[in-house]
């Protein structure tokens, strides 16, 4: 009488206790391995190691085989259970996936693609190669954990601000799809700060699509950004990414109706307390009031925002390196907007202060301010010395420009006024901002 399996011990992993049902569940159909792999369908050999416990079966082809032998659901519920229990830890037998073959085939990937990028930008075979490589030495010492990825994101948070945001973006974008990798098998005691970093971080990456000209996948991605942080259920992560859209928003010209529906909710959800959020919120609330006409509604925001800003803990005022610090150059860049839209009598000395309070290394922000200069001088009627300025302040920054500067390098030109439209001044810098002629 031929031997049968081995029992399958369910209490060395959920993987194993999925493995042991489905088995039993084989069994009780009456099917044998060979005749139930086709309704996959999949090797045979391949669904006895799913038997075993030692290879993780895919989602749909778990589906297929509760339906198959009719397990009425119980199936897949216990594979959901495996995925939500599984620990980072690898198996051993993971490795059996990496056949001589494959691995062949990742080495010459990796070789080819090596010599490719000699002496130049990594090919894309290659980096492909890479990830592939990293995903066999995780299965071995196992994937990064929650600490690494908060350490990522707190790199992220400063390197939109010291590097080129469309250097940043690339790298961003992976990281993300690799944090969804690992989010499929994280422990259930540390959900909480696996979800909070998925917040912070397709918060980053719709703010980095954003200032990189993107606005329509950056729309997409603040959408996703506020399902994160719903996710989280902390009010404090939803109003951020309310907040940060909120400001985002008002450089991608969406209409002022949305931005104040998003500041006030961020507002909400903060209950005005004294974070990030709220000066952020109020900033932007500030702003879209201006724009709207409402400037004594909007300069009695900005006092609210002085107010909470005096209450901010001292290690986010003193952070002046990364996105999630709010130091005193914020709150200034914000007075300094709002004075210079709304030809505020103390526009001049507020773009002054904005402007001292910078520290070194940060041309981006300081351009911004300096775009301000501009639009008053224009204003007043000094076309030329205006817009001259703004054309030396956005050649020096080379291809540094973002969204945000972009915008307000528009507005400069949008304050001449239409009269003056065919002066040579005026064609040369809608030229270098690539506008038709005569915009408005």
């Amino acid at each position: 009488m031929p031997r049968g399996p081995d029992a399958v011990d369910g209490s060395i992993s959920p993987w194993h206790l999925l493995g042991a049902a489905l088995r039993q569940w084989r069994e009780l159909a009456g099917l044998t391995l060979t005749e139930t792999a086709p309704k996959v369908p999949i090797d045979p050999s391949l669904l006895a190691k799913w038997e075993r416990g030692t290879r993780r079966p895919a989602e749909d082809a778990m589906r297929r085989l509760d339906q198959a032998l009719n397990a009425g659901g119980i199936l897949f519920t216990m594979y959901g259970f495996a995925l939500a229990n599984e620990t980072p830890r690898p198996s051993p037998a993971i490795a059996e996936r990496w056949d001589a073959e494959t691995m062949d085939a990742l080495r010459r990937q990796l070789l080819l693609g090596g010599f490719a990028a000699a002496g130049s930008a990594a090919s894309a075979p290659f980096q492909d190669g890479l990830e592939r490589l990293r995903s066999v030495v995780d299965q071995t010492v196992g994937d990064p954990g929650i600490d690494d990825f908060e350490e990522l994101v707190w790199e992220y948070s400063h390197a939109i601000v010291a590097r080129s945001q469309v250097e940043v973006l690339g790298d961003l974008a992976a990281d993300v799809l690799a944090l969804q990798k690992t989010m499929n098998c994280v422990p259930p005691r540390e959900t909480s700060r696996w979800l909070r970093v998925n917040a912070r971080m397709t918060n980053l990456l719709a703010h980095t699509l954003g200032s990189t000209g993107y606005a329509r996948e950056s729309r997409h991605w603040w959408t996703t950004a506020r399902r994160a942080a719903e996710r989280t259920g902390d009010q404090d992560v939803q109003a951020a990414a309310y907040a940060s859209e909120a400001v985002q928003a008002l450089h991608e010209d969406r209409p002022a109706v949305l931005v104040l529906d998003r500041a006030d909710k961020a507002l909400a959800l903060s209950g005005g307390r004294a974070c990030v959020a709220t000066v952020e919120a109020l900033g932007a609330r500030s702003h879209a009031l201006t724009l709207a006409g409402d400037v004594a509604q909007a300069c009695a925001t900005l006092d609210e925002q002085v107010r909470v800003f005096e209450r901010l803990p001292s290690a986010v005022t003193s952070d002046l390196l990364s996105a999630e610090g709010w130091p005193t150059f914020r709150l200034l860049y914000s007075r300094s907007l709002v004075f210079t839209l709304a030809g505020h009598p103390s526009a001049d000395r507020a773009q002054e202060e904005a402007l001292a309070s910078y520290p070194v290394g940060r041309p981006r922000q300081r351009a911004q301010v300096e775009l301000h200069c501009a639009y008053s001088e224009v204003r007043r009627g000094h076309i030329d010395d205006g817009l001259g300025h703004a054309r030396r302040v956005l050649t020096g920054l080379g291809d540094n420009v973002t969204r945000f500067v972009h915008h307000m390098a528009l507005g400069v030109a949008n304050a001449v006024p239409e009269v003056a439209n065919t002066r040579s001044s005026v064609v040369e810098y809608r030229d270098l901002l690539a506008l038709p002629a005569g915009r408005n």
